[in-house]
């Protein structure tokens, strides 16, 4: 897995969480826009998943700032340096 780029694991995770039946984002989704997303646990437990894939740790200051999916690609990249 470590020639899959950050963007491909980050959606095989969210497609993990949602399942299939849901539209795959783009780098220039919303994060508001993804289904779910405002729920406080769904949101909760899918960066813990995230955190889980890249054996990283989330800022919630930080990607409560974030707009689109590209802008949490780049946190996870800066934090895989």
């Amino acid at each position: 897995m470590a020639n899959q780029s950050v963007f491909d694991r980050l959606i095989k995770v969210y497609k993990d969480y949602y399942g299939d039946s849901v539209q795959i984002p783009t780098s220039e989704s919303k994060l508001y826009e993804l289904p779910d997303i405002l729920d406080s646990l769904d949101e909760v437990e899918l960066l813990m998943q995230i955190e889980d894939e890249f054996q990283v740790e989330l800022y919630d200051n930080k990607v409560e700032d974030m707009t689109t999916v590209g802008e949490l690609v780049s946190y996870i990249e800066s934090l895989l340096k």
